[in-house]
């Protein structure tokens, strides 16, 4: 029983919980008989770190999605208006396309200028 609830809550991301059944069914079980002896707080706070590290790539691969098409755009933009000048480009791009707060002024000039010298990451 100690042993199911334990996989239950493991599953349910409950970690305490499972800990606390998992400690329990192994102190019950087989600690008389042997040792057991293992660091479970960093076993947990791995698992925790990994999920951790799955969620922060997605997020990662989104922005950077977005920024490369961003990126696309703001140099297609300075080929068919003919500017000459990253500046000018920027300008432009946040008095007519994106004019909102974000991507700010500085930002879309080095996207032009990252784009232009063919760096669309």
């Amino acid at each position: 029983m100690y042993k199911t609830i334990s996989i239950l809550a493991y599953r349910l991301d409950v970690y305490d919980v499972a800990l606390m059944y998992h400690d329990f069914l192994m102190t019950t079980y087989s600690g008389g008989i042997i040792e057991v002896s293992y660091d479970s707080g960093s076993y947990f706070k791995s698992e925790i770190s990994k999920k951790n590290t799955k969620a922060a790539n997605a997020g990662a691969k989104d922005k950077r999605l977005f920024r490369q098409r961003k990126k696309k755009q703001y140099l297609q933009i300075m080929e068919e208006k003919s500017f000459t000048s990253y500046a000018k480009t920027a300008e432009y791009i946040k008095l007519n396309i994106d004019t909102d707060e974000s991507p700010t002024y500085r930002t879309v000039e080095k996207w032009l200028s990252e784009a232009d010298k063919g760096d669309f990451s």
